[in-house]
């Protein structure tokens, strides 16, 4: 076999990385938000708040996890579009082109349903290469329950904000903003475990690639796989 894939080793740690800098931040959000909770309740104006030190760190902290959650989504994309490339490259069955792998993430009602299928591709062939078995694991399917689940809290928390003007107002979008902030932080761990999973499948399928071409005994699946069993369906 005298296929090359492309390394994606690189990227797919660059993505873990941006994905645990962004869990940091939330945590850091979620804190931030239960003191201006006790702070709005206390009385103090909003303008006074922001003044505060406290204040201007709760609204940097905003602005930082917004660029981490652009940046990190930015990681992912390229870390799976290379993913689902070298299973083209391999020859391997693919319902989609490579460039869907990017591009359907942006594509209105599409992007709740065709993301979570190449994913789920790239997850499925890249065992098969990499262990010539496939091991089910309800990981993938949680993370995308998350992710949409995120999605849809973060649209009405984000009108929540927009409308609040009452104390009453804007302690239930505080509250909004730390169930928002937890179910993205819930998210980007799942992602890193996702990110991680499929990379040790990269890193075994190479090494499968490399051995059959110098005419060797492909080695046999790691032990990871066999002890990573699970009944549920993804």
């Amino acid at each position: 076999m005298t296929t090359i894939l492309r390394d994606n080793a690189a990227r797919a740690q660059q993505t873990i990385n941006m994905f645990q800098a962004l869990a940091a931040v939330l945590v850091l959000a979620i804190l931030s938000n239960f003191w201006y909770i006790d702070a709005v309740g206390a009385g103090r104006s909003i303008d006074e708040l922001n003044a505060t030190p406290l204040g201007i760190a709760h609204n940097l902290l905003a602005l930082i996890e917004l660029l981490l959650l652009v940046v990190s989504s930015v990681f992912f994309i390229r870390w799976l579009r290379r993913a689902y490339w070298n299973l083209h490259a391999l020859g391997r069955p693919a319902e989609h082109t490579e460039g869907w792998a990017a591009g359907a993430w942006f594509v209105p009602f599409l992007n709740l349903v065709r993301p979570y299928s190449i994913v789920r591709e790239v997850w499925h062939e890249t065992q098969v290469v990499a262990y010539e078995q496939v091991t089910p694991h309800g990981l993938l399917r949680a993370w995308w329950l998350l992710f949409l689940l995120h999605g849809v809290v973060s649209n009405i928390t984000s009108q929540m904000v927009s409308h609040a003007t009452t104390v009453v107002q804007l302690q239930s979008a505080a509250w909004g903003s730390i169930l928002t902030a937890a179910l993205s932080l819930a998210t980007a761990v799942l992602t890193v475990l996702v990110v991680r999973r499929i990379a040790n499948y990269e890193t075994q399928m190479d090494l499968r690639l490399q051995v059959s071409r110098i005419g060797g005994q492909a080695p046999r699946p790691a032990a990871e796989l066999i002890d990573d069993q699970s009944d549920y369906e993804y």
